[in-house]
């Protein structure tokens, strides 16, 4: 009969076994690092998505049904007139990178101005207005991009959403 007193791990086991776990865990932390990277980034598209949208189908809605007073041209300002004679001016603000939309005249509208973006993303943009005589036509082409503005990202993460749309007022003069 063999009398082994030696029960137990050797030296070299030990340290396989522990190279093995370590790998494992490694793995396992950089494809869930991986995946709460991808996560972040997904809801900061939807984010600047949501904005994106928002802002088009407000801009959307007002130059539709309203007579358009910039001039034909490249402009940062757009000018409307509503069909209730409330006068409004979009601006894209090149300092605070945001899209206002103000108040100028006519009855009963709040005087403060409106940002249609939140903090968290710049929007900027311009306004391109084409004005024809016959048969009279204006149609303003919104060329904007929309960024999100998060701290913690890095320059190559940031979302950035790009959008261009020509709308056609249904005012003629």
């Amino acid at each position: 009969m063999l009398n082994n007193k030696n029960k137990g791990y050797t030296l070299i086991e030990l340290i396989i076994a522990v190279a093995v776990f370590s790998v494992v865990v490694l793995t396992m932390t950089t494809v869930a690092s991986m995946a709460i990277q991808s996560q972040r980034k997904s809801f900061g598209l939807q984010g600047s998505q949501e904005t994106s949208r928002y802002i088009m189908e407000s801009l959307t809605k007002e130059i539709r049904m309203s007579k358009v007073n910039t001039a034909a041209g490249v402009s940062s300002v757009l000018n409307i007139t509503t069909p209730q004679g409330r006068v409004y001016e979009y601006t894209f603000d090149s300092v605070a990178k945001r899209l206002e939309r103000q108040y100028v005249s006519g009855p009963g509208a709040p005087k403060s101005p409106l940002f249609l973006s939140s903090d968290d993303f710049e929007v900027t943009g311009n306004f391109y207005i084409r004005k024809s005589a016959f048969p009279f036509r204006v149609a303003v082409t919104v060329v904007m991009q929309v960024k999100s503005k998060t701290a913690k990202t890095k320059a190559e993460e940031q979302i950035k959403v790009y959008l261009q749309s020509t709308i056609s007022s249904r005012v003629f003069d």
